[in-house]
């Protein structure tokens, strides 16, 4: 595929904000929330700034859950183990 008829990338995530940073002994833990629209709200941990462990969740309106708040509780449990 050329270059000219390549599809353009399109940027979907938009941040929706760190959600908390920690630190243990010398690494830097930071866990932030990305919107990917009507793919979901990702859950992003970085260590040392960069990529860690990172999980992507839906809205289930049928359990009545929204995407962002499944994301908050799983990076609650994830830094539970790792501090």
């Amino acid at each position: 595929m050329s270059e000219e008829t390549r599809p353009a990338r399109v940027a979907l995530e938009k941040a929706a904000g760190p959600l908390f940073e920690f630190r243990k002994g010398s690494d830097h833990y930071a866990c932030e929330l990305l919107d990917h629209g009507e793919f979901g709200t990702e859950a992003r941990f970085l260590l040392n700034g960069q990529p860690y462990i990172a999980r992507t969740f839906l809205d289930q309106p049928e359990l009545d859950l929204r995407a962002r708040d499944v994301a908050t509780n799983w990076a609650n449990r994830q830094r539970a183990t790792m501090e």
